[in-house]
């Protein structure tokens, strides 16, 4: 993932399209739909140059958290103990062996995914005027 993409983009949602006068922030996932109150001081902006450092980081987070729940949901499926806390995975030693084949499986899964460019369109939609291409993930991007 290009962290100066993602930053640039950021910044851009931030300075150019966002109204941070709304009492509650609103986050769907698949799984859940989550409303959070905002704690900003609503009259001042956010601080655009910790959103976008913070950004890249925190994306990468949720993936991980993907990747964590998609194994746990298969482990149970397949009927074994699963246990976690952030990036360590536990099991009973009897299951070790599958549990880290389903975790390899649900990493390649996961990562199989066109996931930075569904968020380019996904930003694309919220905001407007994003430009993403493919090739740009290769170009060093001025951060």
């Amino acid at each position: 993932m290009s962290y100066c993409w993602c930053s640039s983009c950021t910044k851009f949602s931030l300075s150019e399209r966002t109204s941070f006068l709304k009492p509650f922030l609103q986050l769907t996932t698949p799984l859940q739909t989550v409303f959070r109150e905002t704690y900003a001081d609503r009259n001042q902006p956010p601080d655009i140059r910790k959103q976008k450092n913070g950004m890249p980081p925190n994306f990468v987070h949720s993936l991980d958290a993907t990747h964590m729940m998609l194994t746990s949901l298969h482990c149970q499926r397949a009927g074994i103990s699963f246990v976690a806390v952030h990036d360590s995975y536990w099991t009973h030693p009897c299951f070790v062996d599958t549990m880290n084949k389903i975790c390899r499986e649900q990493f390649v899964a996961l990562h199989s995914e066109p996931i930075l460019h569904d968020l380019a369109i996904l930003w694309e939609e919220k905001f407007g005027g994003l430009q993403y291409k493919e090739h740009r993930m290769k170009e060093k991007l001025s951060c």
